[in-house]
């Protein structure tokens, strides 16, 4: 499926490899059998953009998922007392 967009992250051109910046309009191609995957193309390579009412929105990047993951690790118990430095007789 061929659908023009415009990036919400920096994409590179799967042909010429340009760097398309956030914002501008990109070519996305992707499968049916796949649609998990994509491939990028920028104007220059795919052609003239059209107009701005016919481009869609990317996708958001994915959001920071660092504190999800301290809150899972303080869940599982684990801490940060270091294994190897205990063994080797040194313990501060």
């Amino acid at each position: 499926m061929r659908a023009w967009i415009r990036t919400a992250i920096r994409r590179d051109c799967g042909r010429c490899g340009i760097v398309v910046q956030p914002g501008e309009p990109v070519l996305r191609l992707t499968f049916p059998m796949d649609s998990t995957k994509a491939l990028y193309r920028c104007e220059g390579c795919a052609g003239p953009a059209p107009t701005d009412e016919a481009l869609t929105a990317d996708v958001a990047p994915p959001a920071d998922r660092s504190a999800m993951f301290e809150r899972i690790r303080k869940l599982l118990g684990a801490n940060d007392h270091d294994w190897k430095l205990s063994q080797s007789g040194d313990d501060r």
